[in-house]
């Protein structure tokens, strides 16, 4: 039987996802900049209230998307090259 109302199926998102969507939110609403310095991984963790590990892989997704930059002894920070790939965008837009 075929019903006149079509449903997009829902898609179950991880964890780690909804971190990525939350930074990714914070910066789509201007709480989060270019340029601007995450907190630490443990701040992070008890901020989300997550593991570890599940950050961890959010961040490694946000720096695949060009989102983030870590950057050894200094920290994590927001990317001044957002935007400048348009792909990138499109995925980053696709997530909100």
């Amino acid at each position: 039987m075929e019903y006149p109302l079509k449903l997009k199926s829902i898609k179950r998102k991880t964890l780690s996802d909804m971190v990525v969507d939350e930074i990714i939110t914070l910066l789509t609403t201007g709480k989060l900049k270019p340029g601007d310095k995450l907190p630490s991984e443990l701040e992070l963790v008890e901020m989300l209230n997550v593991s570890r590990s599940v950050l961890r892989e959010a961040l490694i997704s946000l720096e695949t998307l060009g989102v983030i930059e870590r950057r050894t002894k200094e920290g994590t920070f927001i990317s001044h090259k957002i935007g400048t790939r348009p792909y990138h965008l499109m995925l980053l837009l696709q997530r909100i």
